[in-house]
């Protein structure tokens, strides 16, 4: 018989973060703690925190990363896409990608296998069935460039979304852009200090310096980020509590490249005073990675946002407005076909944290 968490020694977990771990199940299934914490044997804690947390990159990846990035920066937007077409068809030469199932995530399981066994309903997004976020990376001056035209687009579908921005780039950051935005009901998140594909793995004195100088050149308040090139390390997600970003973006869920947490609901990372809001997909997987028309990236992104849906989580879309820019079929069906669903509740990745925090309180 396995024995459950209450009975047995959790202070040997207690630096991996548990309690943020059984606090994070207990938000999401709306219940307390103590109960949650019966559900949980020391087998399934141990692959909780396992899948939780972040695994360390491969030694030749990290350097990789670390030595192209200055390179990278000097090179136009034009030029460095070019040269990461290159590394991504490196890294998958039949441009075929076999995305993770959301529902096959150990978290997600874990919540769903226990809302069966406790006969609890999902109530966690205000009577709709399950949550989506856009979010946009500005990664460069195109992207930037056609910002306005996305804002244009978006408020005939009355969609709002989280703006990423770089700061030391290619472009300068226009305060009456980021009040447009703003006014407009949109978030502005930090994208990096430029787009530095090995950020995570610079020396921590090095990171936090970047952002500190990053976050000072954003003309409003900022509470969340999301890694260039999602590169992620237990030092960088030190830094964000740090200076103050309250959430963090990087870590994903169906995307084959990297580690999995198999987990669509926000989480506080174990050990640290940080939200995690994983990445479910985002459009380059589709276009770059996988070469699919705007047709089939439409049907594979809604197979992915049902299958979110039926457990009723959170699906997080990264979009790229300079991808968007020669996509518009796809994007315009795609917010077409979120305005004419009524199952979803659309919001920006901020107000998903503040609604975590509300539930919380009670």
């Amino acid at each position: 018989m396995e024995k459950s968490i209450s009975q047995f020694d959790a202070y040997e977990y207690r630096g991996a973060g548990l309690q943020q771990i059984i606090r994070s199940l207990a938000l999401v299934l709306g219940i307390d703690e103590e109960t949650v914490s019966k559900e949980l044997s020391p087998d399934k804690i141990s692959l909780l925190v396992e899948t939780l947390s972040l695994e360390e990159s491969p030694f030749i990846e990290k350097n990789l990363r670390k030595y192209l990035g200055p390179m990278l920066r000097t090179f136009s937007a034009q030029k460095r896409l070019f040269f990461t077409n290159i590394l991504k068809r490196l890294r998958n030469p039949r441009r075929t990608v076999g995305l993770n199932k959301p529902s096959n995530g150990f978290y997600n399981q874990l919540i769903c296998n226990i809302r069966k066994k406790l006969n609890l309903t999902p109530s966690l997004w205000s009577g709709k069935k399950s949550v989506i976020c856009i979010t946009y990376d500005i990664d460069n001056s195109p992207a930037y460039e056609y910002i306005k035209e996305i804002m244009n687009i978006n408020e005939r579908y009355g969609i709002v979304g989280t703006f990423n921005f770089v700061t030391h780039y290619d472009y300068k950051i226009e305060k009456r852009l980021i009040q447009f935005l703003t006014a407009g009901g949109c978030e502005i998140g930090l994208h990096g200090y430029f787009h530095d594909i090995g950020l995570a793995y610079r020396k921590k004195n090095k990171i936090k310096e970047r952002l500190s100088w990053a976050i000072n050149k954003i003309p409003c308040e900022v509470k969340g980020f999301r890694s260039p090139a999602l590169s992620v390390s237990r030092a960088l997600f030190e830094v964000l509590t740090e200076i103050g970003i309250e959430y963090d973006s990087s870590l994903q869920v169906t995307i084959p490249f990297y580690k999995s947490v198999g987990a669509s609901f926000p989480y506080l990372y174990p050990g640290l005073h940080l939200w995690e809001i994983p990445l479910t997909i985002q459009d380059d997987t589709f276009f770059r990675d996988a070469n699919l028309n705007e047709r089939e990236a439409l049907e594979l992104l809604l197979s992915v946002i049902e299958d979110i849906t039926n457990f009723g989580g959170v699906s997080v879309i990264n979009l790229h407005p300079n991808i968007m820019k020669d996509k518009r079929w796809f994007y315009n069906n795609f917010l077409n076909y979120l305005k004419n669903n009524s199952r979803y509740r659309l919001c920006t990745m901020y107000d998903l944290v503040k609604n975590m925090r509300e539930r919380m309180a009670k």
